[in-house]
C-alpha cells in the first residue's frame, strides 16, 4: 500500500493518505478531510454497492458549537472505557486513542436493509481549547484489513503549530 503526502487546503495540519483511497468533501469546513475505500458508487445516486470503509479528520476549534472539549467530545462516543492509548505529541499536543462500535443499514433508506456491524477506531489530539479527531470507520470484517492504512495517516498527523 503505497501513501502520498497531504496538506489540508487551510494549511492547519499534514499527513500521508493511502493511495487509492477517494477524497470527498463533508463539511465547509476547509480542514475537514473524509477518504473513502471501497466501489464507486452509482453515478445518479451515489450508492455503493457495499458499506465503504472510511477515515476523516475533523477539527474542532475552540468555541466550537459542537464540544466545549476533547473530554466531552470521548465521553459522547463512550471511548473512555474502550481507551486503547494516550500520551503526548511533539508540539505540545496530547493524543488520546480509542474504540467503538456501532451499526448501520446497508443499503440506507432501503425496507429490505441489511444490519452492518461497524468497529470504529478514534485518535484525538488536543492542544488548549483546540482539538482534532481522526476516526477510522469500517465493516466489522474490513476492520482490521484496512487498519494498517488509519495507522499510517494517524502516526503521520501533524498539526501546524499556531
Amino acid at each position: 500500500m503505497g501513501f502520498s503526502a497531504y496538506k489540508a487546503p487551510d494549511n492547519g495540519y499534514t499527513c500521508q493518505v493511502p493511495d487509492g483511497w477517494e477524497a470527498q468533501r463533508f463539511s465547509t469546513d476547509a480542514s475537514a478531510l473524509l477518504l473513502v475505500k471501497g466501489a464507486a458508487g452509482d453515478p445518479v445516486t451515489g450508492l455503493r454497492p457495499e458499506p465503504a470503509v472510511t477515515i476523516s479528520v475533523r477539527r474542532y476549534p475552540a468555541g466550537n458549537p459542537y464540544f466545549k472539549s476533547s473530554a466531552e467530545f470521548i465521553k459522547a462516543q463512550g471511548g473512555a472505557a474502550r481507551k486503547i492509548r494516550d500520551g503526548a505529541r511533539p508540539g505540545g499536543w496530547a493524543f488520546e486513542e480509542f474504540e467503538g462500535s456501532g451499526k448501520t443499514f446497508f443499503p440506507p433508506n432501503d425496507y429490505n436493509a441489511k444490519e452492518i456491524s461497524l468497529r470504529r477506531r478514534f485518535l484525538v489530539l488536543e492542544k488548549g481549547a483546540e482539538f482534532y479527531v481522526l476516526e477510522y470507520a469500517a465493516p466489522a470484517d474490513k476492520f482490521m484489513a484496512e487498519l494498517p492504512a488509519f495507522m499510517t495517516l494517524s502516526d503521520t498527523f501533524r498539526p501546524s503549530q499556531p
